[in-house]
């Protein structure tokens, strides 16, 4: 990717460089290296922070015509281009959306002297471009998502070790669990037109306690292979720290309190707490399990499931977060915006918004900056768990179900989702949100 500034220079006119390489403008091209230049346009352009310099500029042809593509007969519309190389980065607080285009930048003139400062007065028009085409590739997308017609099922809440954790259970349910598992229930699913087959692979009991229910989910994989169907896996985002601890004791440091210092469970079951999930510690272990999924089932889809959930203030609480979130705040804002933004520059002693009540409208800047945290770690670990997963598997695809967002709901602060973030790292994603808005067959009759 190239910034290129265009000027408009005028026959006669000389020019003189950083590195005292005097130009008169004239009917002969000139090509001029870094080494030429020099310093005279900075070499370092203070460009919006999504991007930094790679290199030196270099100033193509004073009388090659960019529109025409062509050099130019006369010299009455020649125009010299000034090209910066650039590398697209994202940064905390700020994450590059797909097909964004705009970068702001600012041009610092130094007027050393008189020679310099007439050559600028002649700049007609400065265009700032990025060279689209130069663009480093996007991600290799599965094709066979736009091939086939999606008809899913799933089991993913049907293995014995959760059912039994849960409770209240049917006296069948086991006997329907080993049927699920059977060739004749797979060759009566491709009858039926299915063509997504998601099976349980990992819901938080810890890699080791489910190991048992993986073998029983492989030889349903091959199944579903067998019948030419499309493989997915199931990816839970809570620990049931009960056998979880026991393979991995270290992973209490993980656990979210509240501002009140309460565990964070899932929902009513108080035997799966919720994680800071941008603990190093989790993401190692998350990457582990990821890695599994695709040497082991080679999957062709990964489900992650309550994303909705993974973000919610509760969570913000963690201590480590506390620290993320005064970085976030460092990285995002110069000290001068920092002040004009808060009142103050020095975030050391910060401390996430703490509530008890439903908001209303959230004028605070504090809870402002902390539901954008929130959305950007959230769409950090995805980029990750995305980057991992395309670099085993270019074809997998990546599918989540932050669970609402078509009803209304304020889904940035209740649970740190921005939709145009997050789903430039995802495939698909899916609703539980049921029929929020009454719209149903009965509503039509």
């Amino acid at each position: 990717m190239f910034a290129t500034l265009q000027l408009v220079l005028k026959p006669g006119e000389e020019l003189e460089t950083a590195a005292s390489k005097k130009i008169t403008v004239g009917d002969s091209a000139v090509d001029l290296g870094p080494e030429a230049i020099g310093g005279w346009l900075d070499t370092t352009p203070r460009l919006d922070a999504r991007c930094r310099s790679v290199g030196p500029p270099r100033m193509a042809s004073l009388s090659y015509n960019p529109y025409a593509k062509a050099r130019e007969t006369t010299l009455e519309h020649a125009v010299a281009a000034l090209s910066v190389p650039l590398r697209l980065k994202s940064r905390l607080g700020h994450f590059v959306r797909p097909n964004e285009q705009e970068i702001s930048f600012a041009l610092i003139v130094r007027r050393s002297d008189a020679m310099a400062a007439a050559a600028i007065a002649t700049f007609a028009f400065l265009l700032f471009l990025i060279a689209l085409a130069q663009q480093t590739p996007a991600k290799p997308r599965p094709a066979w998502l736009h091939e086939t017609r999606i008809v899913m099922v799933s089991n993913h809440d049907s293995m014995p070790i959760f059912r039994r954790r849960v409770g209240g259970n049917t006296t069948f349910q086991e006997e329907d669990y080993e049927k699920e598992h059977t060739e004749e229930a797979v060759r009566k699913l491709k009858e039926l037109g299915v063509t997504v087959v998601i099976t349980h692979f990992y819901k938080g009991f810890g890699l080791e306690a489910e190991r048992r229910h993986q073998q029983k989910a492989l030889e349903l994989a091959a199944l579903v292979k067998k019948y030419g169907m499309k493989l997915g896996v199931y990816i839970g985002s809570t620990i049931a720290y009960e056998t979880f601890l026991a393979e991995k004791p270290e992973a209490e440091s993980w656990f979210a309190t509240d501002y009140l210092g309460r565990p964070v469970f899932y929902d009513s079951q108080p035997w799966r707490k919720r994680v800071y999930f941008m603990h190093p510690g989790y993401r190692e272990y998350m990457r582990r399990v990821l890695r599994m999924s695709e040497e082991e089932f080679h999957a062709d889809l990964i489900h992650f499931d309550n994303t909705s959930m993974q973000a919610e203030p509760s969570i913000f609480q963690h201590p480590l977060a506390i620290q993320d979130f005064r970085e976030f705040l460092r990285t995002k804002y110069t000290p001068e915006e920092l002040e004009k933004r808060l009142g103050f520059s020095d975030v050391r002693f910060v401390l996430p918004p703490k509530y008890d009540r439903p908001l209303g409208p959230i004028d605070d800047p504090l809870f402002e900056e902390w539901a954008d945290f929130r959305c950007a770690q959230l769409t950090r670990y995805y980029a990750e768990m995305e980057d991992l997963l395309r670099g085993v598997n270019p074809q997998v695809a990546v599918e989540t179900n932050p669970h609402s967002g078509i009803s209304g709901r304020n889904t940035i602060w209740e649970q740190g989702v921005d939709y145009p973030r997050l789903l430039a790292h995802l495939d698909a994603v899916w609703t539980e949100e049921g029929d929020p808005t009454g719209v149903s067959r009965m509503a039509f009759s």
